[in-house]
């Protein structure tokens, strides 16, 4: 379920909400987060502000370092919100994944993925 290529995501996501809430997978949970965001960037009415504070709970998803789908799915909201650059919520995230891909256990994968 990938949010630029499903306008239905923010519906789904609320229908397995509490399957989610079950899981054990905090990354499962960041990336239906992330999907959503971008689904709500792609609505005919963007809803920005949303979007970005879904996106920026993608890193406190878990402690230990991001997967490459999360962390893709991340910079790809980074770049589906860049229309809107100037709006503070989208600077707020920019800065957000600036610094989660300072952190040391982040870095390796922010590196593989910008080999993408």
């Amino acid at each position: 379920m990938h949010g630029r290529n499903h306008p239905d995501v923010p519906h789904h996501a609320a229908a397995i909400d509490t399957l989610l809430a079950r899981s054990s997978s905090d990354w499962s949970r960041a990336l239906v987060g992330l999907d959503v965001a971008t689904a709500l960037l792609n609505r005919p009415l963007p809803e920005i502000e949303q979007a970005m504070d879904l996106g920026r709970t993608a890193p406190s998803a878990g402690a230990s370092a991001p997967i490459r789908s999360v962390w893709q799915r991340a910079t790809e909201l980074h770049q589906q919100a860049a229309r809107w650059r100037t709006q503070p919520a989208v600077r707020d995230y920019a800065d957000m994944l600036r610094s989660w891909s300072s952190r040391p256990q982040a870095a390796p994968v922010a590196v593989a993925v910008a080999r993408l």
